[in-house]
């Protein structure tokens, strides 16, 4: 299923495509929602992620969002297509507007739902569609490959996810060097230093050094 989000004069407007040929006629989100009110709440969601707190009264803009972009048929056409895959719906968000493209959409809230945030949801998969003229390429990836998984709390969901990642994720370097080191003084003749961040291995003797100075002086 596609979300277009586009702008027309002052207005800012949602529509939708299914997969089987459905599509509903653009509809504008309100008066109450428009450029101005969406960057305040672009802000509000930026500030409260950066501090890691909820969204407080924004949560209630959230709601308002989420019931402006799915009236006019897409609820209806999301509930089908929802039924029909007999599992999460994949939601593409097709947005060419730079400004609206800064929305964060998938922050919309459903009212009346533990997991009301799209971004949360178990029904819902938002991602952003991307439309380019440039054809395909294959793209190299240097370094190490690394996921962020996200899953709420508790559930089949994280239990999948863990299950889904165990053995696959190798120990941060770091981490299996201070393991070694950390054995080798178990074993004995070693202890470690920590100097600029790293783990430094010195043997006993290298530590032997008095505070009196060299031996002989008094």
């Amino acid at each position: 299923m596609e979300i277009v989000l586009d702008r027309a004069g002052g207005e800012v407007r949602a529509s939708a495509r299914g997969n089987r040929g459905e599509q509903t006629a653009p509809h504008p989100l309100g008066p109450d929602l428009g450029a101005e009110q969406l960057g305040r709440f672009s802000a509000a969601v930026r500030e409260a992620a950066a501090r890691g707190r909820p969204l407080g009264t924004r949560v209630e803009t959230a709601q308002e969002l989420h019931r402006a972009v799915l009236r006019d048929g897409i609820d209806d056409l999301r509930a089908r297509l929802g039924e029909a895959a007999g599992g999460p719906l994949l939601v593409r968000l097709m947005i060419h507007d730079p400004g609206l493209e800064e929305v964060p959409w998938e922050a919309l809230a459903a009212p009346g739902e533990a997991m009301r945030f799209w971004g949360t949801s178990p029904d819902l998969l938002p991602v952003r569609g991307v439309t380019t003229a440039e054809p395909w390429q294959p793209r190299e990836v240097r370094g190490a490959v690394r996921v962020l998984a996200i899953a709420p709390p508790g559930g089949a969901a994280l239990a999948g996810l863990k299950e889904a990642l165990a053995g696959r994720a190798q120990r941060p370097q770091g981490r299996s060097l201070l393991g070694r080191v950390q054995r080798r003084r178990a074993a004995g003749g070693h202890r470690v230093a920590r100097q600029d961040g790293a783990c430094v291995e010195r043997g006993r003797q290298r530590h032997a050094r008095r505070a009196q100075g060299p031996r002989g002086r008094g």
